[in-house]
């Protein structure tokens, strides 16, 4: 008798299980994917490099045109309360330490990887990833 009991047990939660991944399946694929998970590449990183004070816009401008015109890199911003740069390019042309490597090249100055705080914060974001990334990993929908 316990057994049978147990039997059906493993089949209700087998279906639940399949039904809920199911579900899941749909709800990745309600919608179909946005113009740029299409045609953006997923080999784009962003990074943020201490730069020191930098005290005129004309060098502000000139230190995110050098930096941009690097090969890789898609965008450059100065940020004045900050003091740093972010910088984002791609990871198939350029890493991170050959980036550091030519930026200190051509603008002369000795810049540094800025580390972010991963931890801490408010928990509700890190299930909102956590959702969002099951999301793009279950999204096979042109």
């Amino acid at each position: 008798m316990k057994r049978i009991r147990v039997i059906k047990w493993v089949r209700y939660a087998t279906v639940t299980a399949l039904l809920m991944f199911l579900c899941l399946l749909i709800w990745a694929n309600w919608e179909p994917k946005t113009y740029t998970e299409k045609h953006i590449p997923n080999d784009v990183q962003y990074i943020q490099l201490n730069t020191g004070q930098v005290s005129q816009p004309q060098l502000m401008n000139e230190l995110e045109q050098k930096i941009s015109s690097v090969q890789g890199v898609s965008s450059c911003s100065y940020s004045k309360v900050a003091q740093t740069v972010g910088v984002m390019f791609r990871t198939s042309v350029l890493n991170t330490p050959a980036l550091i490597k030519k930026v200190n090249a051509i603008t002369g100055l000795n810049v540094s990887v800025k580390e972010i705080p991963t931890s801490g914060g408010c928990p509700v974001g890190g299930v909102k990833y956590f959702f969002i990334s099951i999301k793009n990993a279950l999204k096979f929908r042109a």
